[in-house]
């Protein structure tokens, strides 16, 4: 029996994983302990939600919550482009680091292909979150560490259209019919 068939996931496809499959983690010095700031873990949990959810197969009880990215529609798709290419660096000038461990293959309004580096990731964590606008400035509006304004945005903006309970036009089209927003 596959390990498909063990925990019942189906299979779903617009990444791939290149990660090597033995990685032994680089401490960061913003890890969640013993350091007193957890912003590293903040930034892992993002990286794994999108690895999850690009991902091949998913669980019953993961695809009870969240729509997967072959299952949007046109307008939920450039939606997620949009609450992502900031965050990914797609179109960036300037000395702005790129998401760590994630490299962009395609981002369009039709297309998201993303690629999976585990130990990138760890390896340039540290240097991202050096560059967030919490760690460099001290504005007065900005919360500090660990809270990092642009994945607490683009969670936001994201989980609006791929959270089911949140996907207000999917929502409604349940409780309404397909034909509310014609």
């Amino acid at each position: 029996m596959s390990w498909d068939n063990i925990i019942k996931a189906k299979k779903k496809k617009p990444s791939r994983d290149v990660s090597p499959k033995k990685n032994t983690p680089t401490p960061s010095r913003f890890s969640a302990t013993p350091s007193p700031s957890p912003q590293g873990l903040h930034v892992t949990k993002f990286y794994m939600f999108m690895k999850r959810w690009l991902a091949d197969t998913h669980t019953d009880k993961f695809l009870e919550f969240y729509i997967p990215y072959p299952e949007l529609e046109g307008r939920e798709r450039r939606s997620v482009k949009f609450a992502l290419e900031d965050l990914l660096a797609v179109g960036r000038f300037g000395n702005q680091t790129p998401f760590p461990g994630i490299k962009v293959i395609s981002l369009t309004d039709d297309e998201m292909e993303l690629e999976f580096d585990d130990q990138k990731h760890l390896d340039d964590r540290d240097k991202h979150i050096e560059n967030t606008r919490e760690v460099k400035n001290t504005y007065w509006w900005l919360k500090s560490a660990p809270h990092d304004s642009e994945i607490q945005d683009a969670w936001h903006r994201l989980t609006s259209t791929i959270k089911k309970s949140k996907n207000w036009r999917r929502v409604m089209a349940s409780k309404y019919g397909d034909n509310y927003w014609d």
